[in-house]
């Protein structure tokens, strides 16, 4: 699923690069998307089961120092973590941080393009994911 969506979406050019050489990881990274995606987007016994590695802590920590945010959808209970960087000059790092966080995540990233901005006529794009509303990001 996930090098599905890559290839349909031509980030697999950034993932293949990241990745380079490292077919078992990439299989790994896809087979764990594709079940985690699976059995945790509806399963609350699950959701509150996930445990956050090392690495993942150290990964949110430092991110949200910068510039992450930590975001509650609603009436939810559970907090989300949300990375938004510039598009295409930051979409090798979030493919990155993405490949950490795989496994808190329901959907892969998505590119958005605004509309232009009226100072100047740039038109900015940005890529951005998304974690599950999580009990361990609270």
């Amino acid at each position: 699923m996930l090098y599905s969506w890559l290839k349909k979406t031509n980030y697999l050019t950034i993932f293949n690069k990241y990745l380079k050489g490292k077919s078992k990881v990439k299989k790994k990274l896809a087979t764990s998307f594709r079940q985690f995606h699976t059995i945790a987007t509806n399963n609350k016994d699950l959701k509150s089961k996930i445990v956050l590695s090392n690495i993942q802590k150290d990964i949110i920590i430092g991110t949200i120092l910068g510039d992450t945010n930590l975001e509650r959808y609603g009436r939810s209970i559970n907090t989300r973590l949300r990375i938004d960087q510039t598009f295409p000059q930051h979409a090798e790092y979030t493919m990155h941080l993405f490949s950490h966080l795989i496994n808190l995540c329901g959907k892969g990233p998505k590119v958005y393009i605004r509309k232009p901005d009226l100072r100047n006529n740039k038109i900015y794009s940005s890529i951005q994911f998304k974690t599950l509303a999580l009990p361990c990001l609270n």
